[in-house]
């Protein structure tokens, strides 16, 4: 659907409150100002415009008629919720200039601002396309002047945080989170000693001490470092192991011996013939045995002690540090 919507002509823009007398809807001449939103004719060959978009069209028209109204009586919060509603039964980025000049008259500088960019975005090659733009930058000159002297009057400075390094760092002040990455606006403080913490995953955290005064505005720029990270390794115990392993072979084979020399005759003298009767291996072999037990029992406390030793070692070593960051 093509409408023809006219837009408020500029006023003087000396101060804020420019004046007003021309009403929104006004262009280039005097003609137009009482223009409605309405269908562009087009040739014989044009499509008829649909039920439903001439619905939207009528719904705009009394919106505009309402919208004029309360521009001229200077009513302008009224006027924007008219031009808002003509906008949305009939979208036109002349509304979107229209709720622009409102939003400026009732010194509502970033919101007149927001409406200036649509009003540039939405409309096909805008002929005030300059002065448009350099409204914007005055509006945006004058809506610091008025953040520095609403800070004065209330004590209160602004600071706002750029930080490099990682996208995912937030931002304290006084142990308090008031932003996370950097900071699209600043944010008003009370005048005085602050702390600034800023911590990201990965990162070194970055702490410092910065001071406001009433209407002043600071900026701090925080590149990040990574972090760097050290892992502990406890020590093997090959050791333990294998003296472990020792202390149940010694055991094992003392057993062995043992058994053997419970299995043999005792050898016994005869008087006789003045011989010995039996077997001597069982004296040897039982001598084998409790040699190898005290063996064992000596690997045995050495292998407890090596292993206590071995589980209180420990290296340090520096491992690879994440790609984030934090203060």
């Amino acid at each position: 659907m093509v409408v023809a919507v006219s837009t408020l002509c500029w006023a003087s823009y000396s101060t804020a409150q420019a004046t007003d007398s021309t009403a929104p809807g006004a262009s280039a001449t005097p003609s137009t100002a009482e223009a409605s939103v309405a269908p562009v004719a087009g040739s014989s060959s044009s499509p008829p415009v649909g039920e439903q978009e001439a619905a939207g069209v009528a719904v705009a028209n009394r919106h505009l008629a309402a919208a004029l109204t309360g521009f001229r009586a200077h009513h302008y919060e009224d006027a924007i919720r008219e031009f808002e509603a003509a906008n949305r039964a009939a979208p036109s980025a002349d509304f979107e200039y229209n709720i622009a000049r409102c939003h400026e008259l009732l010194s509502h500088y970033a919101e007149a601002v927001d409406y200036y960019r649509r009003y540039l975005r939405d409309k096909v090659d805008p002929p005030d396309r300059a002065a448009v733009e350099s409204r914007i930058t005055d509006l945006q000159r004058m809506a610091e002047t008025a953040r520095v002297a609403a800070r004065r009057q209330s004590g209160n400075g602004a600071i706002r945080v750029d930080v490099t390094g990682s996208d995912g760092a937030e931002v304290f002040v006084d142990e308090r989170s008031i932003a996370r990455g950097s900071m699209e606006h600043p944010v008003d403080l009370a005048a005085g000693n602050h702390n600034l913490r800023i911590v990201a995953p990965g990162m070194q955290v970055w702490q410092g001490r910065f001071r406001l005064r009433a209407g002043e505005h600071t900026a701090a720029r925080v590149a990040l470092l990574p972090a760097t990270l050290y892992e502990t390794r406890r020590g093997g115990r090959f050791a333990s192991y294998l003296l472990g392993g020792a202390t149940v072979a010694a055991v094992g084979v003392g057993v062995f011996f043992g058994v053997s020399a419970a299995m043999q005759q005792p050898c016994v003298g005869d008087p006789a013939t003045m011989t010995l009767v039996g077997s001597c291996d069982r004296m040897v072999l039982g001598e084998r045995a409790d040699l190898l037990y005290g063996v064992a029992a000596g690997l045995l406390l050495t292998t407890a002690i090596v292993y206590f030793i071995e589980a209180g070692s420990s290296r340090t070593h520096r491992s690879t540090a994440a790609a984030s960051g934090s203060p």
